[in-house]
């Protein structure tokens, strides 16, 4: 899922996109939110803090073992153990 772009930017047709985000991605898909202010309610939009806005976690990592340094593996990220309890990112 990547970035929609609602033009023109009114109540309408914010309300019609997100219908249809929900009819098509509704099995992958458990809400949508919003940060800021809106000159109006959407129905179908959740508003949440702005202290909320997502953080950007930069991951940085060294080679132990010089010999084992296969790129395809350590760019894996199926390969690293971590989630976002792993940071302070709230």
């Amino acid at each position: 899922m990547g970035l929609t772009l609602v033009l023109p930017f009114n109540k309408y047709f914010l309300e019609k996109s997100v219908q249809s985000i929900f009819s098509n991605h509704k099995d992958c898909l458990d809400g949508i939110i919003y940060i800021g202010n809106l000159s109006f309610n959407p129905i179908n939009l959740l508003k949440v803090p702005k202290k909320y806005i997502p953080k950007i976690v930069n991951i940085s990592g060294i080679i132990l073992d010089e010999k084992d340094k296969d790129l395809d593996k350590i760019f894996n990220i199926s390969n690293w153990h971590i989630n976002l309890s792993n940071h302070d990112v709230i």
